[in-house]
């Protein structure tokens, strides 16, 4: 109070006060301080201050303001409770000036503000996300497996070829690949197996038969065992759910310890290495690619059926390898169908190698009994998309929350499972020792994750757009070749890349199943063609005109040209047939094939080579038959 006594005091109190520029100006509450006003005036001020959402500067300007009334009212000899009185209530004047002060902002510091509250405001909405996303877990509700395995579980044994083939596997550890490694040509000292057979006459020829014959129960067990209907035996994600003599014969040099030492460890909750043992998409095969190396042990014996003139043994080759074929395509995954062709693709080689070399070698009830199991060989339903969309909807629940509606987010899981599927994620989120730029990543993807939420479609939509897919691939599935052209579905459905990335990570490619079907199939056709007009030369000594001439006991359909959907045409050139398909341009070139087009992938060659002018010859089939 003294240094407002008199005029000289407080005019010297205002220079002091008012004469720094902005940069060095006290804060208001020094100001107030060192104003000397009465109690109450600060007091009141102070409030009026705390009340006003303004700057550090701002705050500054209106409490010299502030302090210059007072100080000129107590000049003017006004009491300071006159004063205050007269000021008004704290809050309303609080209210007054910093709306008076954000009002006259200049436009740079208007728009530096909203900025500013712009990214408090997305601060706070994504901490909400963050928490949001980071609380939200997969429910896991529908065992997959089980489902997938439906129906073989209660085949009987009776019926099932696993008990007979079991022994012999587990005798030979079947399961390492090649058992027998002596028949495989092998080049000079190399010691890699060839892809092709040793042949009579080439050294190791006498060995190779040898090794043959001293696994003559494994092969009789494989003749045996093709002739029931199922393979029989279910499909597993855990090596350990296999019972003692399966994982003994499936898993020859594993132990019940090294199985489980290489999967998840014991607490953990993430996706490890490898993914968990119940899920789908790690479905097993164990058994299903050593379908492949038993039927060439087949291809292998037709050799030394043939050396010895055993034509009957040449057929039940050929019907083992047919029936090892339908087993292997027992599970419902593409991968067991596809296999279950290869082994069919291989049996009609044989079949078209032995009737080249020697068109007397089978009689007729030989080439009727081939005829049978060729046509048995029911390739359409060796192909669905069942087990797919049974992994896509296992996945779907290990991704995504369940609201119980059938819609839900991404989680944090659900990042892990693509990146351990898309094997391109970070290393970070598997756990373990992480290094410093992983620990980064993971951090990385923590952040980020949330985002996702906008991103990726919603566990509804990705499972609509599932069902679109499946049912539109498996419509184009049942389609004859013959009506309309191959889908592209993804582009069909419009499968965004990021959308819907968990599918993306899982879809098959329907473009190149439907090729290896049709081409099998067109195969097929040219196969039960050309022993029909066998049959018929073995009967009358001469081939026929037309298909009609054959009698329908023989052939009861004609066969098929899988691009018009009319019978194959067929001519005989030098005493041998030629059946073909009219081919993409759909006009009859006289049996000729595109130049550098191989009849064994006509489609994919067309194509690719843009040469549609010529047919496509399914008999012969093998390229080195041309």
């Amino acid at each position: 109070m003294s240094q407002l006594t008199t005029p000289q005091g407080r005019s010297e109190l205002s220079n002091r006060l008012f004469a720094k520029p902005i940069i060095g100006r006290l804060s208001w509450k020094k100001q107030l301080k060192l104003s000397g006003l009465p109690e109450e005036v600060q007091s009141i001020l102070t409030e009026v201050m705390s009340r006003c959402w303004l700057t550090r500067g701002e705050k500054a300007f209106v409490v010299e303001e502030l302090i210059a009334h007072f100080v000129d009212g107590m000049e003017r000899d006004i009491t300071a409770q006159q004063l205050v009185q007269d000021f008004g209530d704290p809050a309303v004047v609080a209210k007054l000036i910093q709306s008076s002060k954000r009002k006259n902002r200049p436009f740079w510091k208007k728009s530096f503000h909203a900025f500013g509250y712009g990214v408090i405001a997305l601060i706070i909405a994504y901490a909400g996300i963050w928490v949001f996303y980071h609380q939200g877990v997969p429910v896991i509700s529908t065992d997959y497996v089980v489902q997938l395995n439906a129906g073989i579980a209660d085949v009987a044994d009776s019926e099932k070829a696993w008990p007979i083939y079991r022994p012999m596997w587990t005798k030979y550890k079947f399961s390492e690949g090649e058992v027998i490694p002596e028949i495989w040509f092998r080049e000079g000292e190399e010691s890699y197996l060839s892809t092709r057979f040793v042949r009579k006459g080439e050294p190791g020829w006498e060995a190779a038969r040898a090794a043959f014959y001293e696994h003559q129960d494994l092969i009789d067990s494989f003749r045996e065992g093709a002739k029931r209907p199922y393979f029989g035996i279910e499909l597993k994600a855990n090596q350990n759910e296999y019972s003692e003599e399966d994982f003994a014969a499936l898993f020859p040099n594993l132990t019940r310890s090294d199985s489980q030492d290489s999967g998840v460890e014991e607490g953990s909750d993430g996706v490890s290495g490898r993914l968990p043992d119940d899920w789908l998409v790690g479905i097993l095969l164990p058994h299903v690619q050593q379908m492949r190396n038993a039927a060439r042990l087949f291809a292998f014996d037709i050799q030394l059926a043939i050396e010895e003139g055993d034509s009957d043994r040449v057929v039940q080759d050929i019907e083992t390898m047919l029936g090892l074929a339908r087993q292997a395509a027992e599970g419902r995954v593409l991968v067991c169908g596809l296999v279950g062709y290869a082994i069919s693709g291989m049996a009609f080689s044989e079949i078209e190698s032995v009737v080249k070399e020697d068109p007397d070698f089978f009689n007729e009830q030989q080439l009727q009994k081939l005829q049978l199991a060729v046509r048995s060989a029911k390739l359409k339903d060796w192909i669905s998309y069942d087990g797919e969309a049974l992994l896509v909807s296992d996945l779907i629940q290990r991704i995504y929350t369940d609201d119980g509606q059938g819609d839900g987010h991404i989680t944090p899981q659900g990042f892990e499972v693509m990146s351990a599927l898309s094997g391109m994620g970070m290393p970070g989120i598997f756990g373990g020792e992480l290094s410093e730029k992983e620990n980064w990543e993971s951090f990385a993807e923590s952040v980020i994750g949330p985002l996702g939420l906008f991103t990726v479609a919603t566990r509804g939509e990705v499972a609509a757009k599932a069902d679109q897919f499946f049912e539109a691939a498996s419509t184009d599935l049942n389609r004859p070749m013959w009506v309309g052209k191959s889908k592209d579905i993804y582009k069909e459905l419009d499968l965004e890349k990021w959308k819907y990335a968990p599918l993306g990570l899982v879809l098959p490619v329907t473009e190149n199943i439907r090729k290896a079907m049709d081409r099998l199939i067109a195969r097929q056709e040219g196969v039960l063609g050309a022993i029909a007009l066998q049959r018929f030369y073995l009967a009358n000594g001469a081939w026929p005109n037309s298909w009609d001439e054959i009698p329908k006991s023989t052939l009861p359909q004609s066969p098929v040209d899988q691009l018009t959907g009319k019978p194959l045409v067929f001519k005989i050139v030098e005493q041998s047939p030629l059946i073909y398909s009219l081919g993409v341009d759909l006009d009859d070139d006289g049996g000729v094939t595109p130049e550098d087009v191989r009849p064994s992938t006509y489609m994919s060659d067309v194509h690719r080579l843009g040469k549609s002018d010529g047919d496509w010859i399914v008999w012969p089939n093998n390229d080195e038959n041309e």
